[in-house]
């Protein structure tokens, strides 16, 4: 009797394994750590004090302790800020952590982190400015010289400039959906080598503006594109630009019976910006986005929570077209 009794309790715990092992393959696949936002303060100086990088982040359920890579780059030489050990949590809430770094060489560079894994990546731009020197005749020895009038810097035109790289202040931008953030597509003339990237943003003589880039994430899950035209007007200093980026992730798990269920989202979001000239090497403005995902097969992978199989968004975004000397 005692044997038959213990056969039955095998037998439903056995059940009872197999079933909560079905449930589990049939939630869709969801990120378990993403950065909300990475931005260095502040984002131009002279060098002469320390930078703050400061990051963002949702660990979306990761209960374990994520290792994060920290650097800065102006081109393919990577200097580190900060390798640190970064607590997840079970529950859902947006966390921050912060470092201090020091950049003295004038220059546009761009601050970077990710996760040891390479699943996970983010980038921020910032310049380090040359001390203006100021040669006044009227200047009495002992006395600083009295600073240039606004929008005095050196003007430059297209053909002495032929190319920049486009930055959006994604921490800094709108949405009119809680489902959804600025989108972190790639963008024309940002350095991506470090990750095998590619990018590119010229500047024709008559400031035709033309760029793309191309980007894979999560081991080639994810695959980001973009293509951009534009505009630089030299008579009036206005910059305005038409960015399309397009991102597409798949992913596969075991569903029931040995099945494989697989199938992707697709992202489409189009940025359209104006500014103008605001020193000497940047042009600064803002930029209205509209976004549209959908997915291909919510059991694999979703759009959002809220809205598996599609979703839709709009906002606007500051940028910065950072001209290369």
């Amino acid at each position: 009797m005692k044997y038959r009794k213990f056969c039955a309790l095998f037998l439903l715990v056995v059940v009872w394994l197999a079933s909560l092992a079905c449930a589990l393959a049939a939630q869709p696949i969801t990120r378990k750590f993403q950065f909300v936002s990475l931005a260095v303060d502040p984002p131009a100086s002279d060098g002469s004090s320390a930078l703050q990088l400061s990051i963002k982040y949702n660990p979306a359920g990761a209960e374990d302790t994520v290792k994060l890579y920290c650097f800065y780059t102006a081109g393919s030489d990577p200097q580190v800020i900060a390798m640190a050990d970064i607590p997840g949590f079970a529950d859902v809430r947006t966390l921050d952590v912060s470092f201090e770094f020091r950049v003295a060489k004038p220059g546009d560079y761009q601050a970077y982190c990710k996760t040891s894994d390479g699943a996970q990546s983010a980038y921020a731009p910032f310049q380090i400015q040359a001390p203006v020197v100021i040669t006044d005749p009227q200047a009495k020895p002992g006395q600083p010289a009295e600073p240039p009038a606004a929008g005095g810097f050196p003007k430059h035109t297209p053909g002495e400039i032929t190319s920049a790289g486009l930055w959006m202040l994604f921490d800094q931008g709108t949405s009119d959906s809680a489902d959804r953030v600025v989108p972190r597509q790639c963008l024309p003339g940002v350095n991506y080598t470090h990750v095998g990237g590619a990018s590119r943003l010229d500047i024709a003589p008559d400031g035709a503006l033309s760029g793309s880039c191309s980007l894979t994430e999560f081991g080639g899950s994810e695959r980001l594109t973009g293509s951009l035209t534009g505009m630089w007007h030299a008579d009036t200093g206005e910059v305005t630009f038409h960015l399309e980026t397009t991102m597409v992730y798949s992913a596969s798990r075991a569903g029931q019976n040995g099945v494989t269920i697989v199938g992707q989202t697709t992202e489409i979001t189009i940025y359209d910006g104006s500014g103008a000239v605001t020193s000497e090497y940047q042009a600064t403005g803002s930029a209205a986005w509209t976004t549209k995902c959908s997915s291909s097969n919510t059991d694999a992978v979703a759009c959002s929570q809220a809205r598996p199989s599609g979703l839709t968004a709009s906002g606007s975004v500051p940028w910065q077209l950072n001209f290369n000397p």
